[in-house]
């Protein structure tokens, strides 16, 4: 299981807080950089589509939900590679890294 939690706002207003989201709009920052998109990708036109978002946990792995876990290895058995591409921006990512694994939680 995987658990994602927001921060204590308090009484700060919104204005001026030190958050990189704030009301759905991107900040660049080098902050968000552990946050990515997984994508298939079409192996003729290259096109990548976004099914999935993981967190880079560390250098060689990233966590994401079973069911978008479940999606790769489905894209994988007909053939479509998988990326995850770091940063905030999925247009512009700071990197694209091919999925070379998939593992579950025990139990799982």
């Amino acid at each position: 299981m995987v658990l994602a939690c927001g921060g204590y706002l308090g009484d700060t207003p919104l204005e001026v807080r030190d958050q990189s989201i704030i009301r759905g709009t991107l900040v660049q920052s080098a902050e968000l950089d552990h946050t990515g998109a997984l994508v298939v990708v079409d192996p003729v036109t290259g096109q990548r589509s976004v099914f999935c978002t993981a967190t880079l946990l560390a250098p060689e792995t990233v966590v994401t939900a079973k069911h978008c876990a479940l999606t790769i290895l489905e894209a994988e058995s007909i053939g479509l590679p998988v990326e995850w591409l770091a940063g905030p921006s999925v247009s512009e990512p700071i990197e694209s890294i091919p999925v070379a694994a998939v593992a579950f939680a025990p139990g799982n």
